[in-house]
């Protein structure tokens, strides 16, 4: 807001003020982009392995059903959804096309977006491990094709 007012003002302003509404107005936005650089998005930070590659994800030797109650008491599925496959703007889909568990483990113990830290104490590396085999539960989602209602609607 305060930009939107410097640049109305520079305009606006008498000719001998138009330079010191200048100056502020450049250190506004020198800072606006400065954060914009240093601030990582988090859905950019976490990506995923591309859909079709050719090197699956690694078997987490976990217990998948202790891991979705591990998931849910976590809170994980507040931002991922309830198997992990939901993309919003607090979240990555994690799931169905899972990252290696080692790079799963490493972001989760220091992420680089909002997520909050899940640090050794909080979350064990057995935990960890359940919760990536629980993730690795989540199929992909039926083809658009062979959905009737979806084929009954396009048509031929």
């Amino acid at each position: 807001m305060r930009v939107a007012h410097d640049l109305f003002a520079t305009f606006l302003a008498e000719p001998d003020t138009r330079a010191s509404h200048r100056k502020r107005l450049g250190f506004s936005l020198l800072w606006i982009l400065g954060l914009m650089i240093s601030v990582p998005l988090p859905s950019s930070s976490f990506a995923q392995a591309p859909a079709g590659s050719s090197k699956p994800a690694e078997t987490a030797p976990g217990n998948s059903e202790l891991g979705k109650q591990l998931f849910k008491k976590y809170g994980c599925y507040e931002c991922h959804g309830s198997q992990g496959q939901i993309a919003s703007r607090s979240g990555p889909a994690l799931a169905p096309d899972l990252i290696p568990f080692d790079a799963f483990s490493a972001y989760v113990r220091e992420p680089k977006g909002s997520m909050p830290p899940y640090v050794a104490r909080v979350v064990s590396q057995k935990d960890l491990a359940d919760i990536y085999a629980f993730l690795q539960t989540t199929p992909h989602p039926p083809a658009a094709k062979t959905i009737p209602i979806l084929n009954a609607v396009a048509g031929p």
